[in-house]
């Protein structure tokens, strides 16, 4: 966002914790654990204090709105980038500068790459198929990655294609 309008809103809120949140724990014991533990009962005071000018808690308001909630869904949501790839000759598909091979039935394929940025892992589908998972080397870098069972599949065709006879 980083509008001029919403720069008040963000330091209004570490204002608040500041004033409210950081004079309850304790300087000498600070933890990951001990800061959770702290901001989840900080939380539970927070939500039974009254709002000003509604003489509700935030829990009280919530408690209608409660019954209109759905489930979560069972499966985790794919939050990977979406990205079409076509498999070139080499029976490789180019993503950021960067070839992997995929397995050489695919040649000439349009495929579907999905890439996790947060781990740098990604994974190939043809249709709904996952082709390969792979690890993502850096952009830029110009690599070609062949993984081996691609590389043996390729040149057992290869070999095929040579070993048909010539027709002059």
């Amino acid at each position: 966002m980083r509008r001029p309008q919403t720069k008040g809103k963000v330091e209004r809120f570490i204002g608040y914790l500041q004033k409210n949140f950081m004079p309850r724990i304790d300087a000498e014991d600070i933890c990951l654990e001990s800061l959770n533990e702290s901001v989840l009962e900080w939380l539970v005071y927070a939500d039974s204090k009254p709002i000003s000018g509604l003489n509700e808690s935030r829990s009280e308001r919530f408690e209608p709105e409660r019954k209109h909630l759905l489930a979560l869904p069972q499966n985790e949501f794919d939050s990977r980038e979406v990205y079409e790839c076509r498999v070139n000759r080499e029976s490789c598909i180019t993503f950021e500068t960067n070839r992997y091979s995929v397995p050489p039935s695919y040649i000439g394929e349009n495929l579907t790459l999905k890439a996790d940025f947060s781990t740098f892992e990604a994974e190939v589908f043809w249709k709904d198929k996952s082709i390969h998972k792979f690890q993502l080397s850096f952009s830029g870098g110009i690599k070609l990655i062949f993984f081996p069972e691609d590389k043996q599949e390729l040149h057992r065709i290869w070999e095929k294609q040579r070993m048909w006879p010539l027709k002059i």
